[in-house]
């Protein structure tokens, strides 16, 4: 898996390798692959952030409510290191939408 600093662009990425309709079983398995650390979410709520021209502030923000997800991170880096997030929304064990961030964290 190639890592990318834009949101958009590794969500495209991590679906080449997890698309939707896949277990959350397999999604663990592929994304500890790449070296993520995984866990299951219940009843959280979460956001999606983007920059848009279009919207209000440049931001445009999705807020998911009180979802079940597959919660997979990982930071490369040692001061100032970029980290990587992906939300893998599931129904019935089954993959229905992912929703990725990153960005830069210190220690």
């Amino acid at each position: 898996m190639e890592f990318f600093d834009e949101p958009d662009q590794m969500e495209r990425e991590i679906l080449r390798h997890v698309p939707i309709g896949s277990t959350t079983i397999d999604a663990k398995k592929e994304m500890g692959r790449n070296g993520f650390k995984c866990d299951p979410v219940k009843n959280r709520t979460f956001s999606k952030v983007r920059y848009d021209k279009n919207a209000s502030g440049r931001i445009k923000q999705i807020i998911y409510r009180s979802q079940d997800f597959l919660y997979c991170a990982i930071r490369k880096g040692f001061i100032v290191a970029r980290r990587w997030q992906a939300a893998f929304v599931y129904k019935n064990g089954l993959i229905t939408e992912i929703v990725v961030s990153t960005g830069l964290v210190g220690l």
